[in-house]
């Protein structure tokens, strides 16, 4: 029982300090002053915040995508070189995964971007 009380305190003292962080404001930082925190996100809203982070993802795993492609045709080759059909049915699964991975980023790129954009109509 003392042990969702402790919970239930936690929980009430976050929301009290996180509420009182909130009512100092939001006014921009001015470059000299050490009080003030500048905002790290470089989004005006969330829709150019989805935006970023679909950017980033992308630009993080294209060139993982790229590599993990080369490693499956290197596994193909050295497969085939060797007649090893084990190889050759890892650089398949490689290359597949490589693929659906590929297409789930790009696929949520461009939902991110539809929902972006729906949610602008409204």
């Amino acid at each position: 029982m003392w042990k969702n009380s402790l919970w239930i305190a936690i929980a009430l003292g976050t929301l009290l300090v996180s509420g009182l962080a909130l009512a100092q404001g939001s006014t921009p930082c001015s470059p000299g002053d050490p009080n003030c925190v500048p905002n790290p996100i470089a989004a005006d809203d969330f829709g150019e915040l989805i935006r970023n982070i679909a950017t980033e993802i992308r630009r993080i795993a294209f060139p993982l995508a790229v590599l993990a492609l080369v490693f499956a045709g290197f596994k193909f080759v050295t497969g085939a070189i060797s007649g090893d059909a084990k190889k050759i049915s890892e650089a398949r699964t490689i290359f597949l995964w490589t693929l659906v991975g590929t297409a789930i980023v790009v696929g949520a790129s461009v939902l991110a971007q539809a929902v972006v954009e729906f949610a602008r109509t409204l």
